[in-house]
């Protein structure tokens, strides 16, 4: 259940993004730092707040599963059974992504990594926002990302647009993350999806 509160500060952060701007919001992980994925200067600004390597590309969060499709080219049978089996969830799959999203959040070999959040709040903001938003933790890069907005950094809340109001739901714990863009799947990061879930998956392919 979305509050009133919650709902209007929604509201408000999707036109922020729309305008190009920075919006922190709850997710089933931590907190989210996020701009629309396809607007260049916007993710500009964000690697400017977050003092991270150009070369870093970002991660980027989708409403559901069947939205995939619209912003990657290249999905292997392997990727699309681990988000049957864990999306929503703390897992990001790495995947050919379309050129309609920034360059600057692709890889060298125009991968991105695609996630659908499993928090109420999040999925109803990419609902009304329409399109994909970028997915990185509400952090500056070496410091630890809070679970809620409680907990957010004076010094990045200064440097955004808004936040919504609210908690991630597994204390903290970033997503795992599995590279599916070439032949054989990578476990990248261990998280908040264990590895072992993701190997059974892996394994019967």
């Amino acid at each position: 259940m979305i509050s009133d509160e919650v709902s209007v500060a929604i509201d408000n952060a999707v036109g922020v993004l729309r305008d190009g701007g920075v919006a922190i919001f709850p997710t089933d992980t931590v907190m989210g730092l996020g701009v629309d994925a396809m607007n260049q200067a916007a993710i500009a600004r964000l690697f400017g707040i977050k003092q991270r390597d150009a070369n870093n590309p970002l991660p980027v969060l989708i409403p559901d599963e069947s939205s995939w499709d619209a912003y990657a080219t290249e999905i292997s049978d392997v990727a699309r059974n681990l988000a049957r089996s864990f999306w929503p969830g703390g897992l990001t799959i790495i995947v050919e992504a379309d050129p309609q999203l920034a360059d600057s959040i692709r890889s060298a070999n125009g991968a991105v990594g695609f996630r659908v959040p499993d928090h109420p709040v999040t999925l109803e903001f990419l609902r009304r926002f329409g399109g994909p938003i970028t997915g990185t933790s509400a952090n500056l890069s070496g410091v630890q990302a809070p679970s809620d907005s409680s907990g957010i950094d004076p010094n990045l809340r200064d440097l955004v647009d808004i936040v919504i109001p609210g908690s991630g739901l597994q204390e903290g714990l970033s997503s795992s993350v599995v590279d599916c863009s070439g032949p054989i799947p990578r476990i990248l990061r261990v998280g908040a999806t264990p590895v072992f879930e993701i190997l059974s998956v892996i394994q019967n392919r």
